[in-house]
């Protein structure tokens, strides 16, 4: 497991720094389609899945088009040491569009 971090797309991969490590590497990612929620305050796991629950079943019960195709990712935006009342958290699932069925007469 590692940390992902993400830098706006108005920069190219050449504009990025040389990293000091061998670890790290720099790839473009294709555009994907994420369902969010945010909350704030400090993470633990039970809150984690509380919310990973939580957003799972908005999306089933609202989002008739799309299917989850993702276990839950958690990001966290803060330093450990921000008050929790600032701190910002996400769960997301990726989504793809459903394909719809064809039917075709023989």
């Amino acid at each position: 497991m590692g940390n992902d971090f993400y830098d706006s797309k108005k920069y190219d991969l050449k504009d990025l720094p040389e990293p000091k490590s061998d670890n790290i590497e720099f790839k473009v990612l294709k555009k994907k389609t994420y369902g969010v929620i945010t909350f704030s305050g400090s993470d633990n796991e039970e809150k984690n899945k509380r919310y990973a629950e939580e957003l799972k079943s908005w999306i089933l019960t609202n989002e008739k088009d799309y299917k989850i195709v993702s276990v839950p990712i958690y990001a966290g935006y803060n330093p450990p040491w921000t008050i929790p009342f600032f701190r910002k958290n996400e769960i997301m699932f990726e989504l793809n569009k459903k394909e719809e069925d064809i039917l075709v007469n023989k």
